[in-house]
């Protein structure tokens, strides 16, 4: 007889050493059984509740919680774009993110993987249909000739790291009107410390007719994927750096599926 529940897999086999090494009667062997199954299951496994939620203004986040502590992640974590399709997969346990996650390209190529239980970048690839052009600069560091530089990465990739930020609402109304005519661009810089966190980042919006305008956001309140990142390392290293983003803001207007209003969306 056996028992599952999140990792437990509970063999009754297992528990009980034979009857005849125990040299217990069939008798006394029923009432262990009977006293086992009598502590309650929950000692073991509790009761869990779906949650669906907005992430940002095209990311939905599904994932579940325990009924008795709602703020308790377990279990299968996923992220969805505004098409449904899966840009992230992973699993939470106890709150925290453990094991092997995946995330996903806009045609549903595996881009990365990150190992969350070793802290360890598994594979990276490119992602040639991402609307999100990167680069990246070392800070307070001079390079040499054949020295060793390894780029600072985004956990999760460019395109989901963009997505999660991106919300045409915090663009200002000025920027807004140029877009609707004017072929404009907008940068994200991501300033990060040698510890991997985010120290603060910044938006520029440039077009051909004016001088670009630059932002600078809070860090605080951001989606909790938007603070993860690998440090840049010069020689081994690990150094201060700045990511870059850069998007063409050459925007379409479309239908919304979620709310059936016009929503405004980048595009390559």
């Amino acid at each position: 007889m056996k028992f599952f529940c999140g990792n437990f897999n509970i063999n009754l086999k297992d528990m009980f050493i034979s009857k005849s090494r125990l040299a217990l009667n069939g008798v006394l062997f029923g009432i262990a059984i009977i006293v086992f199954l009598s502590i309650p299951m929950l000692s073991f496994c509790q009761e869990t509740k779906p949650v669906s939620k907005k992430l940002s203004e095209t990311l939905e986040e599904k994932y579940n919680v325990l009924k008795s502590d709602k703020k308790m992640k377990t279990g299968e974590y996923k992220v969805v774009d505004y098409n449904k399709n899966v840009v992230v997969k992973g699993e939470f346990a106890n709150n925290k993110k453990v094991g092997v996650w995946s995330y996903f390209g806009t045609d549903g190529k595996l881009v990365q993987q990150y190992d969350f239980s070793t802290n360890k970048l598994i594979m990276e690839d490119d992602d040639p249909k991402s609307i999100v052009r990167e680069g990246y600069d070392l800070v307070g560091v001079v390079t040499n000739d054949g020295d060793k530089i390894e780029p600072p990465v985004k956990i999760g990739g460019g395109n989901y790291g963009f997505y999660l930020l991106y919300d045409i609402r915090s663009i200002p109304m000025a920027v807004r009107n140029e877009m609707a005519t004017i072929e404009s661009s907008m940068q994200y810089i991501f300033f990060i410390s040698e510890k991997g966190e985010l120290i603060s980042w910044d938006i520029i919006y440039a077009d051909k007719t004016d001088d670009p305008k630059r932002e600078k956001p809070s860090i605080k309140g951001l989606p909790a994927d938007a603070y993860e990142f690998i440090p840049a390392k010069l020689n081994g290293k690990p150094v201060k750096s700045k990511l870059l983003y850069s998007v063409k803001l050459t925007i379409a207007e479309t239908n919304s599926q979620r709310t059936g209003q016009s929503n405004y969306i980048p595009k390559n």
